[in-house]
């Protein structure tokens, strides 16, 4: 089988191009890192919050595909507090990952009233990432509501070969009133960056 090395970000950021599939599955194609290679990428997830609007109205959705489209400001999503609720990622190759990342919530402020959905939202503050070897790693994040970057945990030595990474929720904090809107009891990944 032929060894993939994928790049920065998963998504339109990293050169890729998106097929978003309507439901839970998403097709991410391209060359990482000037490899002339393609790898594809199916998101799936253990749930999925319905759509909402935004304040001007605008229809807003949350599928697993979200989390890998390039775009900070969209975003998987699921009710609750999150925990045990996993993302996975199944990649047609497998692909050497030496550094794993999330965005641990909805980094998006509405454009319509200018409500910061990131700290009304929940944060995640740990997450699993588990390989198809059965290998685990642990990232733990700084849930400030001022702190909506990529948040990475480099894997050891040359990192780790696999056709699958699952991101398992294990804990998130609360979000907090924004504009007049109450928090809400949601939580969300809004990008995954690999490397």
């Amino acid at each position: 089988m032929m060894l993939a090395d994928i790049g920065v970000l998963v998504g339109h950021a990293a050169g890729w191009a998106i097929d978003a599939a309507p439901g839970r599955t998403s097709t991410a194609v391209g060359a990482a890192t000037g490899d002339p290679r393609s790898t594809r990428v199916v998101a799936t997830a253990s749930c999925t919050h319905p759509p909402s609007r935004d304040a001007a109205g605008n229809l807003t959705s949350y599928e697993p595909q979200r989390a890998v489209d390039g775009l900070s400001d969209t975003a998987w999503r699921c009710a609750g507090d999150g925990v045990g609720q996993s993302l996975k990622l199944t990649f047609t190759s497998p692909v050497r990952l030496r550094t794993i990342g999330i965005v641990p919530g909805l980094a998006k402020t509405d454009p319509a009233d200018g409500t910061d959905r990131y700290a009304q939202n929940r944060r995640i503050s740990r997450v699993r990432f588990t390989f198809d070897n059965g290998a685990t790693a642990e990232l733990s994040t700084d849930t400030s509501p001022s702190d909506r970057q990529m948040q990475n945990l480099t894997l050891d030595g040359d990192g780790v070969t696999t056709r699958t990474l699952t991101i398992t929720i294990l804990s998130s904090v609360p979000g907090s009133a924004q504009n007049g809107h109450a928090a809400l009891d949601t939580v969300a990944i809004s990008e995954v960056g690999l490397g």
